[in-house]
């Protein structure tokens, strides 16, 4: 069952002259292209991508695209209809789980349409292993490029839609309680207050702005004062104030009793509590995912059934005998579609009830765990004091190079980190000679990393590694690299008899030194084993130590 990643449904408005349609879907097709680059010369161009048909790319495997189209009077009863499937495979996981993308366009008149959008994911068929991460939703390129575009007027209701944050200066108080409880709003209005007396903000608005580019408008009080303003015209119910944000919700009501619950607010301390990222996290991914509902046309398959819709319309204004038998096969069509659709959701539920017995099985395994984990803090409360005394023995004098930090790092945190001995060979022969760095690199890896790699139900750990420790952290290679299979073999190493891949690394400086590791579990303990250090061979760079 495919995961909604992303979703967002808003109106355009281009006055411009030429043909609009025409330019919507050239610049649709442009962001498709990015991916499979095709050539000048290959079908991807020619006028199937207008009038409906389909095309799989030659040079990458399990890309596609499918567009249907059907023409009508250019009204809101009758609009011009166009839409499109895209499916590519994940650059992260390629094996694994690929990306399905809806896009779908309504022409009413030369100059207005409406656009929905939506980004699902889903595992290969067949597939047998370990999850990936879920990734953090984030807008897609083409929805960015019509919201900065000139041409393209992009609203959702009475608000232009932008992906930057609106100023709320003294003064414009009313304008935004007008807009929040206008009737016709249709996406969150997201509001960040400053931390009193104008110390700044919580959150980041410009990030959030970015995130939610699309699916919702992000407003960021200028001063202390627009907070007192805001809460003297919305009410204390409705206040949003001192480092808080607050999400309102479409169709909100001053007057209706209890309306406040809707419009969640997150308090300074909770995101002192969450963390920066994390809050941020769990704001986009309950907008982009659950607070846009589309409307009209998404799919190629809704095109065809406004194919049909309006066939059989005219077929009951004919009611002649001519028409019979076009009508039943239109019915028996529109019977075969209904048929698919069922059996296909029958499997969805077979499947969610597979998720919900495994889910089931977690749950045991994790009050087992805990179990046992409680009976092994208590057995571990007392610290061995012989470990402690050669752990101190240690730290009589700091590490002057990379190699002896490696030694002492090692020493401190036996049961979290090893290094194998290409490792240790490969940091005496470094010329890296920022110690300083280097150990605050090392014991991130054996403290943060080990937490989030085997002690935390981390989503996206590159994310979470960085924001945490502000240390760059790569799970993976390039594409061309991961082509190269003698650069790939440099990315072996053993430990413990077994051959582990050391791809995932972290970064000492942006360019020239790596520390590249292997999650390693195994039964007795888990460690972060890292297998080299320094700079190994990409696509397009020479070793360097």
């Amino acid at each position: 069952m495919s995961t909604l990643h992303f979703r967002c449904s808003f109106d355009l408005t281009n006055e411009t002259a030429g043909h609009p349609m025409e330019m919507l879907l050239k610049t649709v097709r442009k962001w498709i292209s990015t991916r499979p680059n095709p050539g000048q010369d290959d079908d991807f161009w020619k006028a199937w991508f207008f009038h409906g048909g389909q095309w799989k790319s030659q040079t990458h495997a399990g890309i596609r695209v499918l567009t249907r189209y059907c023409s009508g009077d250019g009204t809101r009863q009758k609009p011009n209809c166009w839409a499109a499937e895209y499916e590519h495979p994940c650059e992260e996981f390629p094996g694994r789980r690929f990306w399905r993308i809806h896009i779908g366009v309504e022409q009413f008149d030369r100059s207005q349409f409406h656009l929905n959008f939506q980004t699902l994911y889903d595992m290969r068929p067949g597939y047998l292993g370990p999850e990936p991460t879920d990734p953090l939703p984030s807008p897609p390129g083409l929805i960015t490029t019509l919201l900065r575009s000139s041409c393209w007027k992009c609203t959702a209701g009475p608000e232009t839609l932008c992906d930057s944050p609106r100023i709320l200066r003294v003064g414009d108080g009313n304008l935004l309680k007008d807009l929040v409880a206008h009737a016709e709003r249709a996406y969150p209005v997201v509001l960040v207050s400053q931390i009193y007396r104008d110390k700044g903000y919580a959150l980041n608005p410009t990030e959030l702005a970015r995130l939610l580019a699309g699916t919702a408008v992000v407003f960021q009080s200028e001063n202390s004062e627009v907070d007192t303003e805001l809460e003297y015209l919305f009410g204390r119910r409705f206040s949003c104030w001192n480092g808080m944000l607050r999400i309102y919700m479409p169709a909100l009501n001053f007057d209706r009793q209890g309306d406040e619950r809707r419009h969640r607010f997150i308090l300074k301390s909770e995101i002192d509590s969450w963390g920066r990222a994390a809050t941020i996290e769990n704001i986009v991914r309950c907008i982009a995912r659950r607070s846009t509902r589309p409307k009209g046309v998404l799919t190629p398959l809704d095109v065809e059934a406004v194919i049909r819709q309006r066939r059989l319309a005219e077929l009951r204004k004919e009611q002649d005998s001519t028409s019979k038998d076009e009508w039943i096969q239109v019915l028996e069509k529109d019977n075969e579609t209904l048929a698919k659709d069922k059996a296909k959701l029958e499997v969805e539920a077979a499947h969610l009830e597979e998720c919900m017995e495994e889910l089931s099985d977690r749950l045991r395994r994790v009050e087992c765990e805990n179990a046992s984990l409680k009976g092994n803090f208590k057995q571990s409360a007392t610290i061995d004091r012989a470990q402690l005394d050669a752990v101190l023995a240690n730290l009589a004098e700091l590490p002057n190079t990379l190699l002896e930090t490696v030694h002492l790092i090692g020493a401190i945190h036996p049961e979290r980190i090893v290094f194998t001995e290409r490792a240790v060979s490969s940091a005496g022969e470094s010329k890296f000679d920022d110690v300083p760095r280097a150990w605050r690199t090392l014991w991130a890896m054996a403290t943060t990393l080990y937490d989030l790699h085997f002690q935390r139900d981390t989503k996206d750990l590159p994310r979470t590694f960085r924001n945490e420790t502000g240390i760059e952290l790569a799970m993976t290679e390039r594409k061309l690299t991961k082509q190269d299979n003698k650069k790939m073999a440099q990315r072996k190493d053993t430990f413990m008899g077994q051959e582990i891949d050391i791809t995932p690394h972290v970064k000492f400086d942006p360019d020239s030194t790596r520390a590249y590791f292997c999650p390693f579990r195994r039964d007795g303990g888990n460690r972060i084993v890292v297998g080299y250090i320094g700079h190994l061979d990409t696509a397009g760079t020479t070793k360097r130590h």
